[in-house]
């Protein structure tokens, strides 16, 4: 997990968390365990994919530019991220 919070900018992590700059630092470092809330928070906020914060039910939908995409709705052309 500490790749994907290293992969996000620490001013993007702030602005989604909350959190101040030092705790970011340390989860960074890995000296601080990131709470699993901000993790399940950034994933839907980064990545769009709406089980990390609504759970296993909701595995395959994701949020792209502000959309809810349906797994029995996607078309074979749906420009989806990974």
């Amino acid at each position: 997990m500490n790749d994907f919070i290293t992969s996000i900018n620490s001013q993007l992590i702030e602005k989604v968390t909350g959190e101040n700059q030092r705790t970011i630092r340390q989860w960074k470092k890995g000296t601080r365990k990131v709470p699993e809330s901000a993790i399940r928070l950034l994933k839907l906020y980064v990545e769009g994919k709406a089980d990390a914060l609504l759970g296993k039910d909701w595995e395959g939908y994701y949020f792209q530019d502000s959309l809810l995409y349906v797994p029995e709705w996607r078309n074979k052309g749906s420009r989806r991220r990974n």
